[in-house]
C-alpha cells in the first residue's frame, strides 16, 4: 500500500521533468536555419512535419531522412564541411553560440564516418550540454 502511495506521489513528478534549450538560442537557431527549411525536406526526405518543427519540438529527427535533414541544414548555414568531413570550428561557435569547449565536446571528433551521422551526433551532443530541466 505504502509503495502506491509513494508512486503516486513520485508519478506527477517524473511526468512534469522536461528538457528545453533556452529562448533566446532557440530563436537564434530558428532564424539561422528558416531560409534552409524547405529545399532541406525535399532534399532529405524527411517528414514534412518533422522537419519543420524540429526546434518547436526539441526532437531531433533520428532516421536516415532525419539526420540528412541536419546535415543539409548544417551544410547551408555554413557550419559543416561534406567534403572534409568537418564542422568549421570558427562558424559553429559564431552561429550557434557555442564555446571552444562545447565545440571540442561536440563538433571535434565522431564514431561515425558519414556525415549524416556526424552531423546528427553532433547536434544531439550540444542539445544535451544547452538542455536546461523544468520542473
Amino acid at each position: 500500500m505504502m509503495k502506491a502511495v509513494i508512486t503516486c506521489l513520485l508519478l506527477p513528478l517524473a511526468l512534469g521533468f522536461k528538457f528545453h534549450i533556452p529562448t533566446e538560442t532557440m530563436l537564434r537557431w530558428e532564424h539561422l536555419i528558416e531560409p534552409f527549411k524547405l529545399g532541406c525536406i525535399q532534399e532529405s526526405g524527411v517528414d514534412y512535419d518533422a522537419g519543420l518543427n524540429v526546434l518547436l519540438r526539441m526532437q531531433l529527427p533520428d532516421d536516415e531522412n532525419g539526420q540528412c535533414y541536419l546535415k543539409c541544414l548544417a551544410e547551408r548555414v555554413e557550419i559543416y564541411d561534406g567534403k572534409s568531413h568537418t564542422f568549421i570550428k570558427e562558424r559553429v561557435i559564431e552561429k550557434l553560440g557555442t564555446t571552444e569547449e562545447m565545440f571540442e565536446e561536440c563538433f571535434a571528433t565522431f564514431p561515425h564516418t558519414e556525415d549524416c551521422k556526424i552531423v546528427h551526433a553532433a547536434a544531439q551532443c550540444i542539445v544535451s550540454k544547452l538542455a536546461v530541466p523544468i520542473v
